[in-house]
């Protein structure tokens, strides 16, 4: 748990010193802008290019977040008495899950670049002129997550389980995404 604590104390550091350094260009998200000539263009086709390295990592990522489980199923198969050796293996289990979610935030953070400065997706000059109901259930879901999260864990005090919610919750949230998307497509 120390070297949980640990790792989360340093993810948000660099969340904080990230957030930083993006904070100049937070008016691609909000306000609508024109490009310079050939920006446009250009921004295109390099999201063109990309798309299918960023299928393919997604692909990956989300097949690494999944099989995150295995050696802690493993572990728990091959001697589930012997204390140290499952801890090894819930550190393999949250290592892939932890490469797998970096790999996440890393394509997510360049295709959503694009998005930004082609004024597309959630990004779009439409949905800059109204609130989007995405952003408001999407921040509704991770709150719920979370209290759900705490919740469990204080009440049951299974701190060695209850970190599966956050594997649902990841795994589920592209449902909601889709959910939302079709309201949105709907409305409009």
């Amino acid at each position: 748990m120390i070297v949980l604590i640990i790792f989360v104390a340093i993810a948000a550091v660099m969340f904080i010193l990230s957030g930083n350094k993006t904070a100049p260009f937070a008016y691609l998200e909000k306000e609508k802008f024109e490009t310079e000539y050939g920006v446009s263009g250009m921004a295109k086709e390099r999201k063109a290019q990309y798309k299918d390295l960023h299928t393919k990592n997604n692909i990956a990522e989300t097949c690494l977040c999944i099989t995150a489980l295995i050696p802690l199923f493993v572990g728990a198969i091959i001697d589930a008495d012997n204390d140290l050796f499952l801890m090894i293996m819930l550190f393999l289990s949250f290592l892939i899950a932890g490469v797998g979610v970096i790999c996440f935030i890393k394509t997510g953070i360049i295709w959503a670049s694009y998005e930004k400065l082609l004024q597309e997706g959630e990004y779009s000059k439409e949905n800059k002129e109204k609130p989007s109901i995405a952003a408001v259930v999407y921040t509704a879901y991770w709150i719920i997550a979370t209290a759900i999260y705490l919740g469990y864990s204080l009440s049951s005090n299974n701190w060695g389980h209850s970190w599966i919610i956050w594997v649902v919750a990841g795994v589920m949230f592209p449902a909601i995404i889709a959910i939302t998307n079709a309201f949105d497509r709907k409305s409009k």
